[in-house]
């Protein structure tokens, strides 16, 4: 298995187990090309080659490079590269719907509708069916630079999560900015920074 990967130092890597398709976290270290890796889910281990190479961001004015500030995920279900230029801000990250705010916290954030059985420890007040007890789950994580690094994934078959009204499917990963609006269920979400 064979990575695309920035020439800049990054902080983990998302990639897919070739057997059983879970997708694992691995950290990244600098001038290390090649790593051993063993999957926690069917056992299987299997190695893991990062090759890196400049890069541009097609977005970005007069071709600007990646920087050190700039961030690389590597989504594993189709090894598409994808670059995002994560903006260095000091609020905190939220979610807004039917004019309530819900404060996402460092590290994992279940999200879900409210209910009485729900598990997640953010549950949105609203009556959608559609949406699960536990629908999305959202990383957060803030950088050495400042930025906040929010990466989203659905965590229910049958209520994926969707994006700007694009599927997630059940094993993607996708990076939040600021602005996206996501759907769960049939009640839009939008997610900023405050």
């Amino acid at each position: 298995m064979e990575m695309n990967h920035n020439k800049y130092m990054q902080n983990e890597i998302t990639i897919k187990c070739p057997k059983c398709k879970n997708a694992l976290v691995i950290k990244d270290v600098q001038g290390v090309d090649s790593i051993k890796q063993k999957c926690p889910y069917c056992n299987l281990e299997f190695d893991v080659k990062i090759r890196r190479r400049p890069i541009t961001i097609g977005y970005a004015s007069n071709n600007e490079s990646l920087s050190p500030g700039n961030r690389q995920e590597i989504i594993s279900n189709d090894e598409r590269t994808v670059f995002q230029k994560l903006e260095s801000v000091s609020g905190m990250p939220v979610l807004m719907t039917n004019g309530r705010k819900y404060k996402l916290h460092e590290g994992r954030n279940i999200v879900g509708r409210s209910c009485v059985s729900s598990t997640a420890n953010i549950q949105l007040l609203c009556d959608d069916q559609y949406m699960s007890r536990q629908n999305a789950i959202i990383d957060v994580t803030k950088t050495s630079f400042g930025e906040w690094y929010v990466k989203v994934r659905s965590c229910n078959e049958r209520n994926l999560v969707k994006i700007n009204e694009q599927v997630l499917a059940i094993d993607d990963v996708s990076i939040l900015q600021p602005g996206n609006v996501l759907r769960l269920g049939h009640t839009h979400v939008l997610y900023t920074i405050e």
